[in-house]
């Protein structure tokens, strides 16, 4: 397989940088399925807009505060932050759950940390804990 080089693909604002082998140049670049399927490096673009798309709609259904604790969660800004909002698997997909909308809420990083994986019945408890010290 001989290396080819770069090419520039414009999907909506987005420009996405492609290295090309022989191979690859075979496969036309018609649809964006298309290019996820056959471009696995760059499936991390599709992947965080459905998980945006995911985060705004449990939001409009939750409201701002997050699940376990109760406080308003950070949207803007730098993510990886203690306060940031990331969703959190109710029942967790190691022990069986689904990406569902009922088996999603708000956290902070820092709650969604505390969390872990344990089963939904006892992080209900845990939460039940954290509101009756506030």
């Amino acid at each position: 397989m001989r290396d080819v080089g770069w090419i520039v693909a414009n999907v909506g604002n987005i420009v996405v940088y492609y290295f090309l082998t022989e191979n690859r140049l075979a496969i036309s670049m018609t649809s964006a399925a298309t290019k996820s399927q056959y471009y696995p490096g760059q499936s991390w673009f599709f992947q965080r807009r459905a998980k945006k798309s995911k985060l705004a709609a449990v939001r409009q259904r939750d409201g701002d505060d997050c699940w376990y604790c109760g406080n308003v969660m950070r949207f803007g800004g730098i993510p990886n932050t203690r306060k940031y909002a990331t969703l959190e698997h109710l029942q967790p997909l190691s022990k069986g759950g689904t990406s569902a909308m009922e088996n999603l809420a708000l956290c902070h990083k820092s709650c969604n940390g505390h969390l872990k994986d344990f089963e939904r019945a006892h992080k209900e408890k845990m939460q039940a804990g954290m509101r009756a010290r506030i």
